[in-house]
């Protein structure tokens, strides 16, 4: 299948918010490895969509991630 080929494009840094590793297994093999690019994560406590829990697992496919972590839900954090 075409998946089987596929490659990350030159991708120089990824955000994520309420994130969570892909459903399908043959998109899973992009990140059997961790991903050494940089990747901002923005986490809700509250998110009844992606559970933290499930965010919390795609970080981990990345090497240094930066994660912002918040009480609220599907969104990111808004400065007051």
């Amino acid at each position: 299948s075409r998946i089987d080929t596929l490659t990350l494009p030159c991708v120089q840094f990824a955000v994520f918010v309420s994130g969570k590793l892909p459903g399908s297994s043959k998109y899973q093999k992009l990140l059997l490895e961790k991903l050494e690019i940089p990747t901002l994560h923005s986490i809700g406590a509250a998110d009844p969509m992606v559970l933290p829990q499930h965010s919390e697992k795609l970080v981990e496919r990345f090497e240094n991630p930066s994660i912002v972590r918040h009480s609220g839900s599907h969104t990111f954090p808004k400065s007051e």
